[in-house]
């Protein structure tokens, strides 16, 4: 398959399934920007298997491949840019909060056995 011929497939695709693309991403995402964002990147990546593979059999099924793979990993990132965030804004994840509590406690404890010796 020659340039133009790759070129055609794509745009034959594109026209065909770009509309049915973009609603998968925004119904799975709910962002219009992210979904657009998505979309784009499901035909760069179908661009670049018609490349390598010359010959793809069922072209729609790649698509949803590609996009259904894209929105996980976009969940993934935002799931880890979540943690970040509230890692930055103070919360730690790690926090020996109870060791804390259980040592005040004890000192309260001691305090008041001190007080009631003479």
């Amino acid at each position: 398959m020659d340039h133009e011929e790759m070129q055609e497939q794509f745009m034959t695709v594109y026209d065909q399934y770009a509309d049915a693309i973009f609603r998968f991403c925004q119904m799975k995402v709910s962002s219009r920007e992210t979904a657009q964002d998505i979309s784009q990147e499901v035909f760069t990546r179908y661009w670049q298997q018609l490349r390598l593979q010359k010959d793809i059999q069922n072209g729609r099924a790649l698509l949803y491949s590609i996009a259904r793979n894209l929105v996980i990993d976009w969940y993934r990132k935002k799931k880890e840019q979540s943690l970040d965030t509230l890692t930055l804004a103070g919360f730690d994840f790690g926090s020996d909060d109870h060791l804390t509590t259980i040592a005040k406690s004890e000192v309260k404890e001691v305090l008041a056995a001190r007080q009631e010796l003479d």
